[in-house]
């Protein structure tokens, strides 16, 4: 693409991010074209009482982007989305977890209506999407942290991505598994327009009983074999929130708080969370 071509493109996304004040959840826009990270972005503003809830912050690309556990997210420039939002809603902190589970559907929906896409979640945050050959790779990931009252929603979409570093084996974008490259504010504004539904039906309901049968079904590792691995962070301690790593489970869905629900062959039913566990299909990536 020209350079005069990048400069367009990069504005009419910028235009097209500003008119996203239409939606109630959205009070105001704040677009970059570079930022470390639009989540560090967010909470500095918070810190410095800069903003409340309902700020968006997109950046056309990031220079620190991150993921889950620490984990990097490549945020190359004119590719993807790389987008927080604030939230300062009638939710108490510890609700703010439950914001990851509801992002996730809202992501996977957008994308699903908007792309023409199906996508499938990895517990609790990853969106997956299968290619032609019928791999599945992430396309999506989501990172919600809290300062205060205000939680704040990362998420970062891999859209118009030709390639990936080599160290990136699962990655994907909307582009390399159906092959159609695709307007970055349409997909944005998509997104919004399903979380300014679901965050007020949260906090009505107080749990995620509104939304499990709905996040179930996106599942991927929903009623297959999956095993226990302990996150990085937790590794030294071999903390795996009471699992032995590497044992074997059947993946029953989520509960009304996020948890997954896991089946041993013993038929004992556990309940983990994200913060305990990742999880592997015994047969590859999901």
């Amino acid at each position: 693409m020209s350079k005069n071509n990048v400069m367009k493109e990069l504005e009419l996304y910028r235009e097209g991010i500003q008119k996203l004040t239409s939606i109630p959840l959205v009070k105001e826009v704040r677009f970059y074209e570079s930022a470390a990270s639009t989540n560090d972005c967010a909470k500095a503003d918070i810190r410095a009482g800069k903003t409340a809830g309902g700020s968006l912050y997109v950046a056309d690309m990031q220079t620190a982007g991150k993921g889950r556990t620490g984990r990097s997210f490549s945020s190359p420039s004119g590719t993807g989305i790389y987008m927080s939002l604030t939230v300062r809603e009638e939710l108490l902190p510890e609700a703010f977890p439950l914001l990851t589970i509801v992002a996730a559907v809202a992501v996977s929906n957008a994308l699903d209506k908007i792309c023409e896409v199906v996508s499938h979640i990895k517990w609790p945050n990853d969106i997956l999407i299968a290619g032609e050959n019928g791999e599945l790779k992430k396309t999506v990931g989501i990172l919600t942290e809290a300062v205060g009252d205000t939680a704040v929603i990362g998420i970062g979409i891999n859209v118009n991505n030709k390639s990936f570093p080599a160290e990136l084996i699962h990655a994907g974008s909307l582009y390399t598994v159906t092959g159609r490259e695709y307007e970055r504010s349409g997909i944005v504004e998509g997104v919004m327009k399903e979380l300014d539904a679901m965050v007020p039906e949260l906090v009505k309901n107080g749990n995620l009983s509104f939304l499990k049968s709905e996040y179930d079904t996106k599942l991927v590792s929903l009623n297959r074999e999956v095993s226990v691995i302990p996150l990085e962070e937790t590794l030294k301690s071999k903390d795996t929130g009471g699992l032995d790593a590497g044992d074997c489970f059947t993946c029953l869905g989520i509960d009304d708080y996020g948890a997954l629900v896991l089946e041993d062959r013993d038929g004992i039913v556990t309940r983990v969370n994200s913060g305990e566990v990742s999880l592997r299909g015994l047969k590859g990536y999901v």
